[in-house]
């Protein structure tokens, strides 16, 4: 079965998760990037996390607060133990030195997979997305995974750099 499932996936949801392991893997190296990239980032992340809640419209109220009780509940939890240590503004304070960390390409590489999988199930399983306990879950879920970038993004913010 799991091959079936595997063949059937387009080939662009391959090519996203090569660009996403790409991106995670950059994040492993300490760098030094622009004051921009360190805003943009976790936006287009938490925007991906949130996307799922979107496309249920049929239940969107119940979904978005899910997942906004999932973004919070992480965030209030994880903005502490979630920190970028090091990090710090270059002399001219135009680019930010962002030590290498695990962290982000876990977190890209675990919201690919929990949104294949609900994909999958929703493929396999078409009443599944209108079951608003599945869905919630789903949403909280996507809410737990947003809170976790955006709290690493407040380290940096509480660093003093602009996020």
């Amino acid at each position: 079965m799991i091959i079936k499932i595997l063949g059937h996936t387009p080939i662009y949801v391959w090519v996203i998760l090569v660009m996403l392991v790409v991106l995670g893997f950059t994040q492993t190296r300490d760098r030094e990037v622009s004051r921009k990239r360190v805003a943009v980032m976790p936006i287009a992340f938490i925007v991906l996390a949130l996307s799922g809640v979107m496309r249920r419209a049929e239940s969107l109220p119940m979904n978005l607060a899910a997942w906004l009780l999932g973004f919070a509940a992480m965030w209030f939890f994880a903005r502490n133990f979630v920190t970028v240590r090091g990090a710090f503004l270059s002399s001219n304070g135009k680019r930010v030195y962002v030590p290498g960390s695990w962290l982000p390409i876990t977190l890209i590489v675990g919201l690919f997979l929990i949104n294949y999988t609900v994909a999958v199930l929703a493929a396999l399983h078409p009443g599944l997305t209108a079951d608003a306990p599945f869905s919630m879950s789903c949403n909280m879920v996507f809410g737990i995974f947003a809170g976790l970038f955006w709290s690493r993004s407040w380290s940096l913010q509480q660093a003093g750099l602009p996020t």
